[in-house]
């Protein structure tokens, strides 16, 4: 299921052009940094496990940047409906994928 997914996200916008394929990479980063911001607000409390606090910052740093290279690579064009709606369905199946795999 999560490979089919991946493979989705990634294939169906690149059938539709790069602006598509960059909207999808902002989506995915956006929704990883918010996820990363929620693990290392958790951690903040525990203090022996500030490396990992560390390390996650540190990664979250990494996606910000893919992030902004994607906005970047677009432009300023303003994304139209389709893809808008696209972007906020790529961000709810994030959410959902984490909260399944919470319960697994």
């Amino acid at each position: 299921m999560w490979r089919l997914a991946g493979f989705v996200t990634g294939a169906l916008p690149a059938q539709f052009g790069s602006k598509a394929v960059y909207a999808t990479i902002e989506a995915v980063e956006t929704f990883v940094d918010l996820h990363y911001e929620e693990q290392v607000r958790a951690l903040v409390s525990q203090p022996e496990l500030n490396t990992l606090r560390l390390t996650l910052l540190k990664c979250q740093a990494d996606e910000v940047k893919h992030r902004e290279e994607a906005a970047q690579a677009h432009g300023t064009d303003k994304y139209g409906f389709v893809l808008r709606l696209w972007c906020t369905l790529v961000g709810a199946g994030s959410r959902g994928a984490v909260a399944i795999c919470r319960h697994i």
